[in-house]
Order: C-alpha cells, then structure tokens, then sequence
C-alpha cells in the first residue's frame, strides 16, 4: 500500500495542537495517572531540564523506539524507504512552524535545546507511527504518539529515566534476523519514569 504523504501531513497537522504547548509548564497539580497515562511521569525541576533534555537515557529510548520503527517497516511491511518519506514530511509540517515554536519557547525561558532535544524528536517519530499505522492498524508503538498528547495538553516531556535494567540474552550472530527481532525484548511503558515539566 502506498501512502498519499500529503494527505497523511494533512490529518496528523490538524492533530498538533501547537497554541496549547507549554501552556502547563511547571503546573504539576494535575492528575497525572489520568493526564499522562500509560507513562508513569515524575515531574521535573527548571534546574534540571537542560540535563534531562541531553541525558543519554532521553536519546536512547528516541534511538530505540526508531529502531523499532525501522524493524516494522523494513521487516514487516518492507517498505524500506518509509521511514526516511515520513521523516522529510515531519519536517515539512514543522519547518513552517520552528520559528514561532523557538519563539515560544524563549519566551517561557526553556532551555534553547527544546526544539532539538525534545519537539523535533517527538513529532518526527510520531508522524513516522501515525503513517505505519496507516497501512497497518496493528502497528503498536505509540510511544511518541502519546509523547505528542503530553505536548498538546500543554506540558514538555523532557527526559526517560530507566527502571533497573532486565538481563538480556546474549547476542548471537548466527540467528536468523527475523527471529531475533520476534525474541528480542520489546519496550514496555514499565521499563522507566517519563520525566515531564
């Protein structure tokens, strides 16, 4: 199945919510098992948002989740370009709105690595879902899908924090690559803490 790229960016641009972001920031009085579900949120202090925003653990699980991604489409649907068409096309939808976004975000005195560490990266990843779930309804990962929810209510999430991490099985080079990518232990909202501001 092909898909119409232009009426995908369509659909998911009247899903942004973009006047609504970083209305909420630092408003930790909300619900947060309602409002931030299936994540289990911590929220996070000013102080430590420009180290949340480069941890190595927030650009993990981003590279992790892309991988998943890349598996999906590759493997499963092999459409192997997919994931590079929906990557050219989030930035299309966000090229024409950076500079009020960085405007927005100095005016409520966010680190400047904001756009970079943390909206970039979500919506990007989150058209990348939405497109895959175009062709396959039964596409799971949601991850930045619901990172994207948190946007439009008006708060930042802004880093991970991994629970202890599980013993892995060692790698093994002679398994076929459709079935390590079955075996291999998928992510599971469980894994961490989503920080948020």
């Amino acid at each position: 199945m092909k898909l119409d790229i232009k009426q995908l960016k369509s659909e998911f641009e009247s899903e942004l919510n973009t006047q609504n972001w970083f209305k909420n920031i630092g408003n930790h009085s909300l619900d947060t098992d309602k409002n931030f579900a299936p994540f289990c949120v911590k929220f996070a202090k000013f102080e430590q948002l420009s180290k949340l925003l480069k941890s190595n653990e927030w650009s993990d699980i981003d590279l992790d989740i892309f991988a998943e991604i890349c598996c999906f489409s590759d493997q499963i649907l092999r459409q192997y370009s997919l994931t590079d068409e929906l990557a050219g096309a989030a930035r299309e939808i966000l090229s024409v709105k950076k500079d009020h976004l960085i405007q927005d975000i100095r005016a409520h005195d966010l680190p400047a690595e904001t756009y970079d560490y943390s909206v970039l990266p979500i919506v990007l990843r989150a058209f990348q879902e939405y497109g895959i779930r175009k062709i396959c309804p039964n596409f799971r990962i949601d991850f930045n899908t619901n990172l994207l929810k948190i946007l439009n209510l008006g708060y930042l999430p802004c880093g991970w924090k991994h629970n202890a991490p599980k013993l892995r099985q060692a790698y093994n080079p002679i398994t076929f690559v459709g079935d390590s990518v079955r075996q291999r232990d998928k992510f599971s909202y469980g894994d961490g803490v989503l920080y948020v501001y």
